[in-house]
């Protein structure tokens, strides 16, 4: 197993912080997404369309473009 070096080793690579921190993020962002789906499916929207959820999900962030 000479030419896969590390392959075997019992050491762990110390973890990425910011890959940690993006998926942070994303996971975040994935549950306000669910949030403003949710919310415009009590609203009464039975099949909202993926612009209304992404602005909705924007507004909720408050990554607002004018809001």
């Amino acid at each position: 197993m000479a030419e896969y070096p590390g392959i075997w080793d019992d050491t762990t690579k110390p973890v990425d912080e910011d890959r940690a921190e993006q998926d942070r993020f994303v996971a975040g962002r994935a549950d306000i997404w669910h949030a403003a789906r949710a919310m415009l499916f009590k609203a009464g929207e039975l099949s909202p369309q993926p612009e209304q959820v992404v602005d909705l999900a924007r507004f909720l962030a408050g990554d607002g473009n004018g809001y």
